[in-house]
């Protein structure tokens, strides 16, 4: 699926990473089945968690909550989040 010449581009949700021979994507949101399996907590609670950041952080309803600010806001190191989710 990954070719050599394959090109791709940077969206608002991910982030490109050249390896050797391939290209990997890394997402930069985090959703709320995300937290449901860093946390171990319902999807309910996840939802309810995403608004508390935002509110937080003084976003608008339409913006989106990254990874690293759901770390910051939990006290979590980024690379064990992304080890769990990606």
């Amino acid at each position: 699926m990954y070719g050599e010449c394959m090109r791709a581009t940077i969206t608002l949700k991910s982030k490109i990473v050249s390896t050797s021979n391939f290209i990997k994507m890394k997402r930069v949101v985090i959703y709320p089945k995300d937290i449901m399996i860093i946390t171990g907590k319902s999807e309910r609670y996840s939802r309810y968690l995403i608004q508390r950041i935002k509110k937080h952080l003084n976003k608008e309803n339409h913006q989106i909550v990254s990874i690293t600010e759901f770390c910051e806001y939990m006290g979590l190191q980024i690379d064990e989040v992304e080890s769990c989710i990606i």
